[in-house]
């Protein structure tokens, strides 16, 4: 996982969460630690290819969750889906078809 951070804005914090990325030929998978929160809990946002994932803390410590990410031109961002299990933000992201792998056969001559 890709380190998490704290940073300070105005009177509340903002935690930065874990996040894990995976890749394949076929999606981009991005996973976010967010422990203890329900998909009432977490906000996803996307605009002009920034990928916005966030949570209000619900205890009343008035801290913030978020974690923003750039996403590549190859990826189908109108397609991305999102689940939330046991404190971890699961983003799924295929890729555009003209993206992917395609494999050339080669003959013989």
């Amino acid at each position: 996982m890709v380190n998490s951070s704290t940073h300070q804005a105005g009177s509340s914090k903002v935690l930065v969460p874990k996040a894990d990325f995976y890749t394949s030929d076929e999606s981009l998978l991005i996973l976010v630690e967010m422990a203890g929160v329900s998909k009432d809990d977490v906000q996803v946002t996307l605009e002009k290819g920034r990928l916005l994932v966030e949570s209000q803390d619900s205890t009343g410590g008035g801290s913030l969750r978020r974690r923003a990410f750039r996403i590549p031109e190859d990826y189908d961002t109108a397609k991305t889906a999102a689940t939330v299990e046991r404190g971890v933000v699961r983003l799924h992201i295929p890729k555009r078809p003209e993206a992917k792998t395609v494999r050339i056969p080669v003959n013989a001559a």
